[in-house]
């Protein structure tokens, strides 16, 4: 399957190249080449296919593929053979300068015959001379294939190097290479060196180099005293070629240098960074190079009494140092033995033995801050043990597992629901024989109001208490930890946070600021002062059912002290008739009542109640004299000596814990007996 789509022009055909163009050299730009290549045909004009193709074959050849490399550069071949006029200068000069990869790519293959690259080169000689180009870079692929099968060097040398460049010769880095490997070759190291100078301090480059030629300089450099150069050139060639497959040969020759400078450890850790090398190289040649680097630090490790290290290797087992080592050395010998057996020579089996031969050039040599030694590697752990078979669990059928997870929901509802928040809605277990609960209407449920007074009179001036900032702003009730939305329970606290009040705002370019409430607030106290009602109602505590009075007289109450006073106080009844300083408020009234009386209404009385205030009040019989006295007691105004209502913020545990609490009543406080419970039915009113 296609890993990009295809273009469905030439436009977007030649987009697609230069995108892929621009992508490292790897698996993921060859198999794009080859899928641009393939849509390249479709077109009926040629010119797509011959770009589509020799992007296919740079892919191919610096991705480690040369034996896939000559077959693409064929098909160009014959295209330039058929129709010569679709290449232009650029595309002739391309396809002329590729007969040396093609020959490059050849060398690397043991199972191409010496007569076939012979041949090759013999094409090659032919097609320069008929398109009018000079011999160098004919001459440079002689003695590059006399210096790879092992042959004398010296002729081939001379008739290359004493030759006038051309505009088809290989760039000058690489050149510059080949002539310090032939000084390499012969035993000069100082005149490899020299040659490389250019190369090494970076003047000259191209697509290989210098990393190529900084790999084959360190040995000589540390043969000729110069540890330091060889230090800052070994840090940043390395980077140059590192899980390069086209350059596995450079990294094997890294490896080396690890080895020979007493940087062991180090050298296993460039193993284990180029682990993928050992499986993604197809070119033998660069294989060959590499693993032969590979099995010389290898061999230094085990020589030192570490065999036993763990190694990264091919893939699919794990190593140690002394198998991975038999592994390479197996491989290595074959490849060795492939080459020779094409070549007609043991060059390659001689260079292997030289390079295993070598003993370390110096004591220790530091390529990094904090150099490890072998001592600091973790030896390979030992094999784990077999795990014990686990018995399978029971299979279940689908009635089963539904049946089970019905179950678990249902224990998870009773555990996280009624818990879920403190002003919940009770329904009280089946087994009680206590009524059950109906649900109270949104707008009381976490509306807990105090018993209030209605009193005939002219408007006055009230004052009324405001809560903390803290609490002043807040909505809602106390949700507890694990319940969602706004599930409430009777197990939990009481509600603890008054109703914000809505916000409204002032019309005619008032919008976004709050209007000032208080007026609003001193006419409704007005209204209700002067409305003819003097009977005291008490107003519903929500512990259950309300009767039908109380139930109608909660509206009233709550139109008058649902936004001046605290929130749900519900008090510990006293006897009718008694006083006291100041009446202690009782338990809040969500949980469910533990009798089928809540404390609701007053008793009937056979006469007449008088209060205590001295304020000459009589109550008519069957009246709750006064119940709001029962959470903070009433108090006598100084300057109207008229009875009010007084509320306290500490009901229900509010204010916060850690405020002020609101100093004590004046000493003038007169308190009313608080309320007993007459409720006795559902369908009861209470006794007025």
């Amino acid at each position: 399957m296609p890993t990009t789509p295809l273009p469905q022009s030439t436009d977007e055909l030649y987009q697609a190249l230069q995108e892929n163009h621009e992508r490292p050299y790897g698996r993921a730009r060859t198999v794009t080449a080859e899928e641009l290549a393939e849509a390249a045909e479709q077109f009926e004009e040629p010119v797509p296919l011959i770009h589509a193709l020799l992007e296919l074959q740079e892919a191919y050849t610096y991705g480690s593929e040369p034996r896939k490399s000559p077959v693409v550069f064929a098909r160009l071949l014959t295209l330039f053979d058929e129709q010569p006029d679709l290449f232009d200068e650029r595309l002739r000069h391309t396809l002329f300068w590729r007969f040396k990869w093609v020959a490059n790519a050849l060398r690397a293959l043991p199972e191409i015959p010496l007569a076939s690259l012979r041949q090759w080169q013999t094409e090659m000689r032919d097609r320069y001379e008929k398109a009018g180009h000079g011999l160098q870079p004919y001459y440079g692929q002689a003695y590059q294939l006399a210096s790879h099968i092992g042959e004398d060097t010296a002729l081939a040398y001379e008739l290359w190097a004493g030759r006038t460049r051309t505009r088809l010769s290989d760039c000058e880095a690489c050149e510059i290479c080949e002539r310090a490997l032939y000084h390499l070759t012969a035993g000069d190291d100082e005149g490899a060196l020299r040659a490389w100078e250019p190369v090494l301090q970076g003047k000259e480059s191209c697509q290989e180099e210098p990393a190529r030629s900084i790999s084959h300089a360190l040995l000589p450099l540390l043969r000729t005293g110069r540890a330091d150069q060889a230090r800052e050139l070994h840090l940043a060639g390395y980077r140059g070629c590192r899980r390069n497959p086209s350059m596995a040969g450079e990294v094997g020759r890294h490896l080396e240098f690890c080895a020979l400078t007493g940087n062991e450890a180090r050298g296993l850790e460039l193993l284990a960074e180029n682990r993928s090398l050992f499986d993604e190289v197809d070119s033998p040649r660069e294989q060959f190079d590499f693993l032969t680097g590979a099995e010389v630090l290898l061999q230094r490790v085990e020589h030192l009494g570490h065999g036993e290290l763990p190694a990264a290797g091919f893939a699919g087992r794990a190593w140690t140092v002394t198998g991975l080592r038999a592994e390479v050395r197996e491989r290595a010998d074959d490849l060795a033995a492939r080459f020779d057996t094409r070549n007609g020579t043991t060059a390659h089996a001689r260079r292997r033995s030289a390079r295993l031969d070598r003993e370390p050039l110096t004591g220790a040599l530091e390529l990094t801050l904090r150099t490890r030694g072998l001592d600091d590697v973790t030896p390979a752990a030992a094999p784990a043990p077999a795990a014990r078979a686990v018995p399978p669990a029971p299979d279940e059928t689908l009635p089963e597992l539904i049946v089970r997870a019905r179950t678990l929901d249902e224990q998870g509802t009773r555990t996280h629901g009624p818990a879920g928040h403190g002003c919940a809605p009770w329904s009280p277990p089946v087994t009680t024989p206590t009524p059950t609960t109906p649900p109270r209407a949104r707008s009381s449920s976490c509306t807990p109001t105090f018993w209030t007074t209605r009193r005939p009179g002219p408007a006055r001036r009230t004052t009324t208490p405001k809560p903390p900032p803290s609490t002043r702003r807040r909505r809602g009730c106390t949700t507890t930890p694990g319940s969602r939305g706004t599930r409430r329970s009777p197990a939990a606290a009481p509600c603890s946070r008054p109703r914000r009040s809505p916000v409204r705002t002032t019309r005619g370019g008032g919008e976004g600021r709050r209007a000032d409430r208080r007026p609003r607030r001193r006419d409704r106290a007005a209204r209700a002062l002067s409305r003819p009602s003097p009977t005291w109602r008490p107003a519903c505590c929500g512990c259950g059912p309300p009767p039908s009075a109380c139930a109608s007289s909660s509206r009233g109450a709550r139109s008058t002290s649902h936004r001046s006073s605290p929130r749900r106080t519900c008090c510990t009844p006293s006897p009718p008739g008694t006083t006291s300083p100041r009446s202690s408020p009782g338990p809040c009234c969500c949980a469910p009542p533990p009798s089928p009386c809540p404390a609701i209404c007053p008793p009937r009385s056979p006469g007449p109640t008088t209060s205590s205030t001295g304020s000459g009040r009589t109550a008519p019989p069957g009246t709750c004299p006064a119940p709001s006295a029962c959470a903070a007691g009433s108090t006598s105004d100084s300057r109207t000596r008229r009875p009010r209502t007084r509320t306290s913020p500490r009901a229900c545990g509010w204010p916060p814990t850690g405020r002020p609490t609101p100093p004590a009543p004046p000493a003038s406080t007169t308190t009313w007996p608080a309320p007993a419970c007459t409720w006795a039915a559902p369908t009861r009113r209470c006794a007025i």
